[in-house]
């Protein structure tokens, strides 16, 4: 997006206008906002742009001498703001010449690039720094992606080299600079930054992991980035690895999301491994919020029952598996009193959900005898009743043709002590 030599980039844009008034409007006024406000965080700036995009969007077109006031203004605004010469040249930033270079760098501005990379992650790596440093280093990093001269093989090769760099630095980076690090990887236009986002949602800070499934996110739905199915798999595998050990609600949402965001094969076995993992973090700690298997459960059921042929039998037994061990383990917090005020009502919800999914789903396998009753309809008040009524579906469920074992079925804490030894038989005098 370049304007004709010999034209000046603002006489430009106004031939545009006269060309296509609406498209003019929309892209002015978002270049305006981009330019001109002052917005240390990226996500606020993309947010209010994309605002001003989709309003305008809603502008009829109008004529010129209608929208001049309008549009003087906001190159006014632009210019007092002293944007105009932000996007002309970019004094502390990369050479021009790099950034409208259609072609591959040569060794020199190769060097040239890594030199400015490296100089912006510097404060990545300091401990003293503060929030707001970092932040500007990372507009900075994101400046060039953001520059209207940008070629389309300048960014390819920036965001790799960028990516490089951030692997290569990452263990050195504090947890601030680990945060934004990951925060980059939402402006993906290329898969190298994917190594990154890996590390990353294992890392030992929640918000870094965060920061990391957040990106993940962004790079499962880029269909722009050509990922193969084998690949989604791949990641969204070690998403459910990630999600199904996750302590953090918020993280684990995330996590959660960006599994559910994909379309392969595999994604519906994943969640429902995810599930079936994560009953034991509960168990161990019941003050962990139930919301990310509640709103998970919920798509998935709807989704499935819109699906030709439903679950498949796979599917459907450990879907079972984990509805059954949800509904006994949250009316069993509830009756004990162990959860939470914040977070009882995420549990009601998803017991009364989980009761749901065994409902419809044991009834589709054909599981023989009689269902217990509804233990949800005892809650909260007599959450003791509810319990005892939930005990009730391992029974249920332990015939075929689910044929769920007692195991299988369990929610017991893992970090418990185990059970004292049975005494052995004294030994005999003398012995």
């Amino acid at each position: 997006m370049t304007p004709p030599a010999g034209r000046g980039y603002v006489a430009w844009l106004f031939e545009g206008y006269e060309v296509a008034p609406r498209r003019f409007l929309i892209a002015y006024t978002a270049v305006a906002y981009a330019a001109s406000l002052e917005v240390s965080n990226v996500f606020k700036m993309e947010t209010r742009v994309l605002q001003t995009v989709r309003h305008a969007r809603r502008v009829p077109a109008r004529p010129y001498s209608v929208l001049r006031p309008l549009l003087a203004t906001l190159l006014t605004l632009v210019v007092t703001t002293s944007a105009v010469p932000s996007i002309a040249q970019n004094a502390d930033g990369l050479p021009q010449a790099i950034l409208e270079k259609n072609g591959a760098w040569s060794a020199a501005e190769a060097r040239t690039v890594e030199s400015f990379i490296a100089t912006n992650l510097e404060p990545f790596a300091e401990e003293t720094s503060d929030a707001e440093q970092v932040a500007e280093a990372r507009d900075a990093l994101l400046e060039p992606l953001n520059d209207l001269r940008a070629e389309a093989a300048f960014q390819s090769q920036y965001f790799r080299a960028l990516a490089a760099s951030l692997r290569n630095g990452q263990a050195g980076f504090a947890k601030i600079g680990r945060i934004n690090a990951m925060m980059l990887g939402s402006r993906v236009v290329d898969a190298a930054i994917v190594p990154l986002l890996e590390t990353g949602i294992t890392d030992e800070a929640p918000g870094v992991r965060y920061a990391a499934a957040r990106s993940m996110l962004v790079v499962l739905t880029n269909e722009a980035l050509g990922l193969r199915d084998n690949e989604k798999n791949r990641l969204i595998t070690k998403l459910g690895d990630a999600a199904g050990n996750e302590a953090n609600g918020y993280v684990a949402g995330k996590l959660i999301e960006a599994i559910r965001a994909t379309n392969v094969d595999a994604q519906v076995q994943i969640l429902l491994d995810v599930f079936n993992s994560r009953v034991s973090l509960h168990a161990a700690d019941p003050a962990l919020t139930y919301q990310p298997e509640l709103t998970a459960m919920q798509e998935l059921f709807i989704e499935g029952l819109g699906r030709p042929g439903g679950f498949g039998r796979d599917a459907a037994r450990s879907f079972i598996q984990s509805a059954a061990r949800y509904i006994r383990l949250t009316t069993n917090q509830l009756a004990d009193d162990t959860v939470p005020e914040a977070n009882q009502q995420a549990a009601v919800n998803l017991a009364r959900q989980s009761y749901t999914v065994l409902s419809e789903l044991a009834a589709n396998a054909g599981q023989p005898g009689q269902r217990p009753a509804d233990p949800v309809r005892f809650l909260p008040n007599n959450a003791a009743r509810a319990a005892t009524l939930a005990n009730e579906w391992p029974a249920f469920l332990a015939p075929g043709p689910l044929n769920l074992t007692e195991d299988e079925l369990s929610i017991a804490d893992p970090n418990a002590p185990d059970p004292e030894p049975e005494p052995s038989e004294a030994p005999a005098a003398g012995e």
